[in-house]
Order: C-alpha cells, then structure tokens, then sequence
C-alpha cells in the first residue's frame, strides 16, 4: 500500500498525510500523537501499520469502528490521484508532441498543399520566430490571401507591415478567432 517508506522522512510524511486525511474525517490526531506513531511505526512491517495506528488515532467507539474504512480510502484516494497525475502527464506530453511535430512537419505540408491550391484565408498559430517565417513566406507566395495571426510574442509591428488582417496573442480564445474572421470579411468587401 505504502511507497517505500525505507527512509524517515518519507515515514513522517505519510503520518502527517494520514493524520490530516483522518482529522479531516472527525478524528483529533495532534503533533504529539503523530510523533509517538512515528516511534512506534519505526521499523514495522507495512502489514502491521494498521494494528499499530488504529489504537493511537482513536479515541472513541465510534472511531474504532470507522478506522478500517477511513484508513483503506486513504489508500484508494492516493491511488486515485496517482492515476490522475499519470493519465495528466500522458496527455501533457502527448499534447506536446502533437504540437512539435505540427509545427515542423506541417508548416512544410502546409505549403506544399497551398502550391496547388491558393488558400483564401488562413489561420496562422505558430510559436516565436517560426510564426513570424510562416507569416512572411505566406504573404510572399499569396498577397491576397487573408491572414489571421495568433503568436506567442508579440509580432503586432511585423503583422502591420505585412498587412495581416488579424493578429492577435495567446491565449487562442473562441471570441478572437471570430473578431479576426469578421476583420477579414470587411477587408475582403473592401477588396
């Protein structure tokens, strides 16, 4: 159940984590119960942490009966939360990876793809420098092509010279898209 707890500190951490998780439950563990646990603990089997702690934390029937059951959620909870942080960290890096290889290999597919067909308008969200090399090939190959510009630096002075429709920074939001598609559409009437 525990995580190697062959070292004190991480025997102390797990008593001051539990104690709060069963005084959140109703129980009254105080830093001197807490400490004593922690000298009785010492050196105990894993199996026998329970039948150690349970005399120690309580202080009623009632807690008597109910330790078993806070003590065995206490274990599910931290199991749960440790799948969450995995399952967090798989999509952050998945998240990542997606968007590395989005900004390498597609910028180049990108531009092969607007050889054959010349794009009306397009929303460009590339990070730093990268943002700004698409934005200026784009305008080189197609002048006429509508652009609307998201980065992560702020570009403003380069996105006027250019004549981008709409630049804006991240964070990319719903209602900034529409702002830039509605620039667009005037610009286009305009043209």
């Amino acid at each position: 159940m525990l995580q190697q707890t062959d070292t004190s500190t991480d025997l102390k951490d797990f008593l001051v984590d539990l104690s709060e998780y069963f005084n959140d439950s109703g129980y009254a563990i105080s830093p001197a119960r807490i400490k004593y646990s922690y000298e009785e603990l010492k050196g105990a089997e894993e199996s026998d942490y329970i039948n150690i702690l349970k005399p120690l934390f309580c202080s009623s029937k009632n807690q008597y009966v109910s330790f078993g059951y806070i003590y065995k959620k206490y274990f599910e909870q931290k199991e749960h939360h440790k799948k969450l942080k995995e399952k967090h960290k798989e999509i952050q890096d998945q998240r990542n990876g997606i968007s590395q290889k989005l900004s390498m290999l597609d910028k180049e597919q990108f531009f092969a793809r607007t050889l054959k067909t010349v794009p009306t308008v397009v929303f460009l969200a590339l990070p730093g420098v990268s943002g700004l090399n698409a934005a200026e090939h784009l305008r080189s190959l197609y002048p006429k092509c509508g652009i609307i510009w998201c980065s992560d630096l702020d570009f403003s002075l380069h996105a006027f010279r250019l004549r981008i429709e709409y630049f804006f920074m991240k964070p990319v939001e719903e209602q900034k898209i529409k702002e830039g598609l509605s620039v667009w559409f005037e610009c286009k009437k305009v043209r």
